[in-house]
């Protein structure tokens, strides 16, 4: 990733590349103000231009410095270059924290999982079970794990990972962009790294107010009901769960669910409320029938055939694990003029040292000398399932499948995937698409029960859609926390420059979004 970032700053401080690109910009654009009769066809592409490349060259300025005094320019290279090296060694850490920490549970510690996840974990030589930090281990333990102090002990151990070395790179991180920010941007009074990175490429969003007063919006409306929320999973926890300890929020004294409790919480209230047996459900998403599935629905949704690919026919494409898989992807829209879209892999389990998130990787842009002459893209879909996968799995596989498909769509003939989209738009195509997995019959599609074979009942598949909106106001106030911390962080105004003051914007902003500070018993955990 390092080398990734390198060569992209090589690209976007390409001086040469720079001048040509405006000069080639301006003269196409004078050209078609001056033609009076300008077709429909030019009049599209001037539009495109006039959005996308600005933004380009902009962005290109702002790297390069080429408008500013040597003194300036001197300056914000050496701030970029410890940019740089800081977020190298932050991902270094988080990486190594999770691949080197490994905790260790009885059985009966790890009652209420699901048995055949218990079943692929590693052993100690004590006969306990390792839990890693990794998500697939994570999710299951906390939305499932009936031990509290089980759930407690993972979900601190996750929320601390990297955090004694990289709370200090953080708020230095914070500082320099913050500095950054105002030496690119002189003409801008008192400039946010926020508005620095938002006025670099396109994007719906023109300025750091902008998005923090959507935020602010949509948070207000979502409090009173997260409240609300919050109150009902309080008595049900009461009344149901003798293993559930409420907790005292740290400030109010008020009544509060630990985080470690809330989403296993969540997963019994859906089966006693709901009639939803969350464990016995997850036992119909074998991930050996759901993804050969969601491709069929993508060929039968967007007119594409999907073949898998033999690599070993393919002398230059190594696989580099061997749960790892090849497809190609072609349009058959119109059966007498089939094109070929893109060639992708499907790299879909946790590995130790993998990469921990889902993501979408443009491996090649072109790839006709390995690919029988043909012009595609070459893609790589990565992520961290278990093979018995949860609904929320399906979700997300279905989700990244959707920005592959947007990337193997994308106009051939430029360099960005994007092109045609602003980038804080990207996820939309996605999220539209993934409310595929919550129709009934796409569902009894997607479902194969691990020991009969046999399809998710109707009714089961109905209370899926029943309860996709519970408890949402919660989960989206917790989203909303996530983005205005990261917006004060790399405000003008609430910049820290500590990891103490770090630790109070944080909490200064869970207060003022949600009216709650971190429960005592986390913070003690964290202390200690």
């Amino acid at each position: 990733r390092s080398d990734i970032r390198k060569a992209k700053y090589a690209f976007l401080t390409d001086e040469l590349l720079y001048n040509l690109l405006k000069k080639r910009y301006d003269v196409t654009i004078s050209a078609f103000e001056s033609d009076d009769e300008l077709s429909p066809e030019n009049e599209e592409i001037k539009k495109q231009l006039e959005f996308f490349v600005p933004p380009i060259l902009k962005r290109m300025n702002t790297e390069g410095n080429f408008e500013y005094s040597t003194e300036t320019k001197t300056r914000i290279a050496e701030i970029k270059t410890e940019i740089s090296e800081l977020e190298d060694a932050w991902n270094k850490t988080l990486s190594d924290d999770v691949s080197a920490t490994k905790l260790f549970f009885t059985t009966e510690q790890l009652d209420g999982c699901n048995i055949d996840f218990v079943k692929t974990l590693d052993k100690a030589d004590d006969g306990k079970h390792i839990i890693t930090l990794s998500y697939p281990h994570v999710f299951e333990i906390i939305n499932m794990c009936s031990c509290s102090e089980t759930r407690k002990e993972v979900y601190t151990r996750f929320l601390m990972r990297g955090t004694e070395t990289n709370a200090e790179r953080m708020a230095r991180l914070a500082v320099l962009r913050k500095e950054l920010a105002k030496l690119s941007m002189p003409d801008v009074t008192d400039p946010s790294y926020v508005d620095l990175s938002v006025s670099s490429k396109p994007s719906m969003a023109k300025s750091g107010k902008a998005i923090r007063a959507f935020l602010d919006n949509v948070a207000q409306n979502c409090s009173k009901l997260s409240k609300k929320e919050e109150a009902e999973v309080i008595v049900f926890a009461k009344e149901h769960l003798a293993d559930v300890t409420i907790d005292t929020d740290m400030e109010t004294g008020e009544e509060c669910i630990s985080p470690w409790d809330f989403g296993y919480i969540e997963t019994q209230m859906k089966r006693v409320h709901g009639g939803l047996d969350v464990a016995e459900m997850n036992r119909y998403f074998s991930s050996t029938h759901v993804i050969p599935q969601i491709l069929r629905i993508y060929e039968q949704l967007l007119s594409v055939r999907i073949d898998p690919i033999d690599p070993t026919t393919v002398p230059s494409l190594v696989p580099w694990h061997e749960s790892v898989t090849f497809w190609s992807m072609t349009d058959v829209s119109d059966p007498d003029n089939e094109v070929p879209l893109s060639m992708f892999s499907l790299d879909l389990y946790p590995r130790e040292g993998k990469y921990g998130h889902g993501c979408i990787t443009v491996i090649r842009e072109r790839c006709s000398d390995r690919w029988e002459g043909s012009d595609q893209r070459e893609l790589a879909l990565v992520a961290n399932f278990n093979k018995d996968m949860t609904h929320g799995d399906v979700v997300t596989f279905f989700h990244e499948f959707g920005h592959l498909i947007h990337f193997s769509f994308a106009d051939k003939n430029t360099n960005s995937p994007f092109i045609k989209v602003p980038r804080d738009f990207v996820e939309a195509p996605s999220q539209m698409l993934e409310n595929w997995c919550y129709e009934r019959e796409i569902i009894q599609r997607l479902s194969y029960h691990a020991e009969t074979g046999e399809r998710m009942p109707l009714e089961m598949a109905t209370k899926i859609k029943e309860q996709r909106s519970f408890l949402k106001a919660a989960g989206t106030v917790g989203q909303i926390i996530n983005s205005l911390f990261d917006l004060d962080v790399h405000s003008s105004e609430r910049c820290p420059t500590s990891a103490l003051e770090l630790s109070e914007l944080c909490q200064r902003v869970r207060k003022e979004c949600s009216g709650r500070t971190w429960p005592l018993n986390l913070c003690q955990k964290a202390r200690n």
